[in-house]
C-alpha cells in the first residue's frame, strides 16, 4: 500500500474517517515497534527448506540464510507489478511523463494530466490529481467507470474531463516536453489527439507468486490458496499463512 498507493486516502479502515495509505503503513509500523522486531528490508526469500526431522525451517535469502521454529506467509498473491499499456506504448517515457504509480502528487501541479483507467482506483488518482493540477482528462475504453456510487458522485460534481470511450494507442512526446497522446475508440477508426504534460495509467495490477511455488517447503494449495486448520497452521507443522493467501472462510462479524 505504501508502494502502490501512498497518498490514497482509504475509507475502510476501522477507527479511521480517512486515512492516506502512506499514513497508515507508518503507523502500523510504529505500533509493531513495541515488540522490537527485526526489519529486513530489501530481502527476498528464494527458497524455504523444512527439516522434518529437527522441525525446523532454513529460508535462504538474496543476503543469507536464516532458521526459524515458525514461519508465518503473509505474502498474499505473491509481488505485484502494474499493467502497462499494451504493444510497449510509452515504455520510453515511463518515470519521464508516464506514471504507473502516483507517489508524489506536487509532481502534477499546475500540469494537464490523462489519467487512463475505469476501476475505483483511476478515478480516485483523478480526482486527488485535479486538487493540484491545471487540467485533468480521465479516459476508459468504455463509456461507464466501475467506480463505487460515492466515488462517482464525486466524479460527477467535479471538473474532470471524461473521454470516453477511448483507448490510448500512441504517446509521443513532442519539441517542447509536452506529450501528444493519440486516443482510439474500439469500434470505429475516430482518433483524438491530446496534448497533456503527464500520463497516468491504472489498469489494475497483476500478482506473481512463482517466487512461492519454486520454494522446496511446499503446503497444500488449492484454488491458488494456502489450506490452513482453525489454527491457520497448514499442512506442514510450523507454516502458517494469514490474509487472502489461506484458504479457510472465517466469517466477518
Amino acid at each position: 500500500m505504501n508502494h502502490l498507493y501512498p497518498q490514497k486516502d482509504i475509507l475502510d479502515v476501522p477507527g479511521y474517517v480517512k486515512i492516506e495509505g502512506e499514513a497508515l503503513i507508518r503507523q502500523l509500523a510504529e505500533q509493531t515497534q513495541q515488540l522490537n522486531p527485526n526489519y529486513m528490508l530489501e530481502t527476498t526469500v528464494t527458497d524455504v527448506a523444512y527439516d522434518a526431522v529437527g522441525q525446523t525451517f532454513v529460508l535462504q535469502t538474496n543476503h543469507e540464510a536464516l532458521q526459524a521454529d515458525r514461519v508465518i506467509l503473509a505474502i498474499g498473491h505473491g509481488a505485484f507489478e502494474p499493467k502497462r499499456l499494451p504493444d510497449g506504448i510509452g515504455a520510453d517515457l515511463e518515470g519521464e511523463g508516464v506514471y504507473y504509480v502516483v507517489d508524489d502528487l506536487n509532481k502534477f501541479k499546475d500540469q494537464i494530466v490523462l489519467v487512463a483507467g475505469g476501476g475505483d482506483t483511476a478515478v480516485d488518482q483523478a480526482l486527488a490529481i485535479a486538487k493540484v493540477a491545471k487540467k485533468v482528462y480521465l479516459t476508459h475504453r468504455r463509456d461507464r467507470f466501475r467506480a463505487m456510487a460515492y466515488t462517482l458522485d464525486q466524479l460527477a460534481v467535479s471538473s474532470i474531463e471524461r473521454v470516453t470511450p477511448y483507448n490510448i494507442t500512441a504517446i509521443s512526446k513532442i519539441a517542447d516536453g509536452e506529450l501528444e497522446v493519440t486516443l482510439n475508440t474500439s469500434t470505429t477508426e475516430v482518433a483524438q489527439q491530446l496534448m497533456v504534460d503527464s500520463v497516468v495509467v491504472n489498469y489494475g495490477f497483476k500478482s506473481d507468486s512463482q517466487l512461492f511455488e519454486q520454494w522446496r517447503c511446499q503446503p497444500t494449495v488449492a484454488r491458488q490458496r494456502c489450506v490452513v486448520q482453525q489454527n491457520m497452521q497448514s499442512s506442514v507443522p510450523g507454516l502458517y499463512a494469514v490474509g487472502i493467501l489461506r484458504g479457510m472462510r472465517i466469517k466477518l462479524i
